[in-house]
């Protein structure tokens, strides 16, 4: 049996409910981590003291937010792999000897499950994010019978969703730890999007699986979870987008940006997510100057080619959904999304498309 190589890297605010069902789980895995690292952003009910045998815990003084937790897990990993769990997913047993086999043998960056839906285990939860030009993202499979062809379909992605996956731990030496001023929510698009800059990916692998009820955390829906993605639909953009891709794009971002504030609008949410908007224009003036001096040390053909990597990669991510949801019933918003955006023509190749792992 192989050695154990993977830290499990657990955030956690006040998942008391939640957390039992992930530690049995755990116990029936064909594969066990080497470590099981919980990391508490100072919860108040009690789920970080009944914590069974093997597990640690980082005990945080206060709600620093999942990037912020994530990143305080990754410094403490020593493991040639890390995975990144969301308190309320449960393990199918053969999860992580999948993922980890995955990535010996693609070259991959990381590695993406199948997400079921707790609730209804007939239907996906999600597999892998797609982004398009405007920033706004999307989540493949999510509500979608799990007959789809795509959820038996091993691919290579761009954007992981953190809920249950698997990295190489160098993986945030080359692209950078989570952005901790998104806090929650999209941190994990930004980050996809730099390992795109960057000509990176990573595989979904469908017949790793793990079971989600999402959003157990802020609440589906909630005003807070409204306001951080609204933010962070923009903030993402401040600190992956060049200039010229900002201003050859402003039509796409501005109207998904309305879109979304329309679709909140109508589930009564409008003043959170405009509030997020509002919120991110103010951040936005320290967060691009920030960006801009990480910059400099980079010469202009390296930028060119990053540049040229982001963008080839959002169109190529823009076209992939756009195709899956021709197929997909309802998704309104993005049909209006995409009845005002043509799409462009592909590149015939990425300059640094993809790099090996």
């Amino acid at each position: 049996m192989p050695q154990p190589r993977t830290t499990l890297i657990i955030p956690n605010y006040n998942g008391a409910r939640h957390l039992p069902p992930l530690w049995e789980s755990l116990q029936r895995l064909t594969r066990q981590p080497s470590r099981i690292l919980l990391v508490d952003n100072g919860s108040t009910d009690g789920s970080q003291t009944r914590l069974p045998p093997g597990v640690e815990l980082l005990a945080l003084p206060t709600n620093l937010g999942f990037a912020a937790a994530v990143n305080r897990g990754l410094r403490q990993a020593n493991t040639p792999f890390v995975a990144i769990l969301n308190n309320d997913v449960v393990l199918h047993p053969h999860w992580l000897a999948l993922l980890e086999d995955s990535l010996d043998e693609e070259a991959a960056l990381f590695a993406c499950p199948l997400l079921l839906a707790a609730d209804t285990p007939h239907l996906a939860d999600g597999g892998f994010d797609l982004v398009c030009r405007s920033g706004c993202a999307a989540r493949v499979l999510h509500r979608i019978p799990l007959t789809h062809p795509v959820a038996a379909t091993p691919a290579p992605i761009q954007i992981p969703p953190k809920t249950a996956a698997h990295f190489r731990t160098d993986a945030f030496d080359r692209v950078g730890l989570l952005n901790e001023a998104l806090e929650s929510y999209y941190e994990d698009v930004e980050w996809g999007l730099r390992a795109a800059a960057l000509g990176l990916h990573g595989v979904f692998v469908p017949h790793a699986r793990a079971t989600h009820t999402g959003s157990a955390t802020l609440g589906k829906g909630s005003a807070r979870a409204t306001f951080l993605i609204s933010r962070n639909q923009v903030l993402a953009l401040a600190t992956t987008y060049p200039s010229p891709l900002l201003y050859r794009w402003w039509w796409p971002i501005l109207w998904g940006n309305l879109l979304y504030l329309l679709a909140c609008l109508r589930r009564g949410r409008g003043w959170a997510a405009l509030r997020g908007k509002l919120a991110a224009l103010r951040a936005w003036p320290s967060l691009r100057g920030a960006w801009r001096l990480s910059r400099q040390s980079h010469a202009q053909a390296t930028l060119h080619v990053h540049q040229e990597s982001l963008r080839v990669a959002i169109l190529k991510s823009e076209a992939r959904w756009r195709s899956f949801i021709q197929e997909t019933p309802g998704e309104s918003f993005w049909r209006l999304y995409f009845a005002f955006t043509p799409p462009l023509p592909l590149p015939a190749r990425n300059p640094g498309d993809p790099k090996p792992a």
